[in-house]
């Protein structure tokens, strides 16, 4: 889900994607490879990078439900240990 959303901003028409794939395919023309070599490898980079990214998120999105069922289980936990006290009271 969240690769699917980060690769749809990948485009041509993104100067932050085309200067990142033009930075990243001068790294790699000057490391030696065929001249047919730097855009592909660049771009599988990008690829790969936006995979990171999207795991990232996704693992920080289990982070926040694990504390959102949390948050929830306490709800009626507080209820029980009212009751409880209540009880012994009388």
């Amino acid at each position: 889900m969240h690769a699917d959303t980060f690769a749809a901003t990948q485009t041509n028409d993104n100067p932050a994607t085309m200067e990142l794939l033009q930075r990243v395919a001068g790294i790699i023309q000057r490391a030696g490879p065929p001249d047919t070599q730097p855009l592909p490898a660049a771009a599988s980079f990008l690829g790969r990078y936006v995979v990171i990214q999207a795991s990232t998120v996704a693992f920080q999105d289990g982070f926040l439900m694990v504390f959102a069922i949390f948050v929830a289980a306490l709800v009626p936990t507080w209820f029980m240990c009212r009751a409880r006290d209540i009880g012994k009271r009388s």
